[in-house]
């Protein structure tokens, strides 16, 4: 019994529907799609989670850059952001990015509640991810955000925290300047 690994390409697409072989005809077709990318988004992140776990202390930047500029490619974004919360106010540092051509570099230090005070408040102070398909989904009371959000040429936004015990020290950000429909 050949119990190795299928090679990337064909090898897995051959097996998935060899796993899944009604999934690969008819209306499920877009079920087998589905599956498909939940498996490249599943390998991406073990290869990117393995080259982070054993890259050296001094190549670690490197790594998380190239890791957002993977993740940003996949999703077809805009920008891929790591967001580092400074003390206690509510100035965060962009410590990492990754954008597409044409989309500008990010400014050192900013002051995120002035410009987006209802994002800010759910996510650094509630703990709560945002997904922003459009602008239009902005409540009434984040309308300084969805100008702003306007201004800067964007439609559509996930943001996460990422905690690290119970403190939100870091925060992971997409932007992309059309509003999101369905992969």
């Amino acid at each position: 019994m050949n119990m190795s690994r299928p090679h990337h390409g064909r090898g897995e697409e051959t097996a998935s529907r060899q796993a899944f072989p009604h999934a690969a005809e008819g209306p499920e077709s877009d079920a087998f799609r589905k599956l498909q990318e939940s498996l490249a988004l599943e390998k991406l992140l073990v290869d990117i989670s393995a080259r982070l776990i054993s890259s050296p202390l001094e190549a670690i930047d490197a790594e998380i850059e190239q890791a957002l500029q993977q993740v940003r490619i996949f999703f077809g974004v805009d920008r891929c952001v790591l967001i580092e919360l400074l003390g206690d106010s509510s100035f965060v540092r962009f410590s990492h990015a990754s954008h597409a051509e044409g989309v500008d570099d990010l400014p050192g230090d900013v002051n995120l509640a002035a410009l987006f005070p209802w994002s800010y408040d759910k996510l650094f102070v509630q703990g709560i991810h945002l997904n922003i398909s459009g602008v239009e989904v902005f409540p009434p009371e984040a309308d300084t955000d969805r100008q702003n959000f306007v201004a800067m040429g964007f439609r559509s936004a996930l943001d996460i925290p990422l905690f690290s015990g119970y403190r939100r020290q870091h925060f992971q950000v997409w932007r992309h300047r059309q509003a999101v429909g369905r992969r």
